[in-house]
């Protein structure tokens, strides 16, 4: 992945607080990484009340916050999703968001891996593999 690992820190920080705030009785927090192909896919899911799909588009406007009538206004002025878009995007990546109300929400950021980072672990794998 590219430099700025204090804004990759800022990206994950902002989802799990986010995960956190909306999913506040929820048993847990999943956090997960994986490669795909010449990506690396950092999930971030809760088990809250999801989001519904008519807002799923707006969620990275600027100022845009989820409207809920059971709960009170967040005290959040609508930007850190837009930033992790933007600081994400400056990183050569997307971020995206699967949710399902009642049951809960998962971002995605998505970052292409170097080439170096890509030969490397199959150089690496295919060693290890060979010494069996």
């Amino acid at each position: 992945m590219h430099d700025d690992a204090g804004r990759l820190e800022q990206v994950l920080v902002n989802l799990l607080t986010n995960a956190s705030a909306h999913a506040p009785s929820a048993r847990a927090i999943d956090v997960r990484l994986r490669r795909v192909g010449a990506e690396a896919a950092l999930a971030v899911q809760d088990y809250g009340r999801g989001i519904a799909a008519d807002q799923l588009p707006h969620l990275f406007t600027r100022f845009y916050q989820v409207a809920r009538a059971d709960r009170p206004a967040q005290g959040g002025l609508g930007l850190g999703l837009f930033i992790c878009q933007e600081l994400i995007a400056a990183h050569g990546g997307h971020i995206t968001v699967a949710s399902t109300e009642g049951e809960g929400t998962t971002f995605t950021v998505w970052l292409p891996l170097l080439e170096g980072e890509t030969t490397a672990r199959r150089t690496h794998r295919g060693r290890h593999d060979a010494g069996r």
